[in-house]
């Protein structure tokens, strides 16, 4: 395994790599979900009503949808950051974190398609949990 990971693609360290594609990875899906619940606040407010208005959750809906979209926020913008630092001085502990922080808006999405019992969409979320922890142990080695 040691081998593996003195490997190199590109002129730089195969874990080193691995790690930026995990902080562009990060960036894109947290960045693009962070904005897209932004810029079309509105539609995603209403959908969100609809989808939660049978559960004991339909009143903390605008709190929902603000504090997920903060820690999706928080977990984009980290996450670009912490390849900077990643690339420029080695340290990964701001990426570590972001996937951390990204993780747990995460874990929010899932435990709402739980509630309303919309097994299939918290079937889908489970390759990104699983992607996101991965990414976590490989941030943290």
């Amino acid at each position: 395994m040691d081998q593996i990971l003195q490997s190199s693609v590109f002129g730089i360290s195969l874990l080193l790599f691995a790690k930026l594609a995990i902080g562009v990875f990060l960036a894109i899906l947290f960045l693009q979900t962070g904005l897209d619940k932004i810029i079309h606040h509105k539609g995603n407010k209403a959908y969100l009503e609809d989808y939660f208005k049978q559960s004991l959750l339909a009143p903390l809906v605008p709190l929902m949808l603000y504090t997920v979209t903060m820690l999706e926020l928080w977990a984009g913008l980290s996450a670009a950051v912490g390849m900077a630092l990643l690339f420029l001085r080695g340290d990964g502990s701001v990426l570590l974190h972001s996937a951390a922080i990204g993780l747990i808006a995460l874990l929010c999405l899932f435990f709402g398609q739980r509630v309303v019992k919309d097994y299939a969409g918290a079937a889908g979320m489970v390759p990104y949990i699983a992607m996101t922890l991965f990414s976590m142990l490989v941030l943290g080695h």
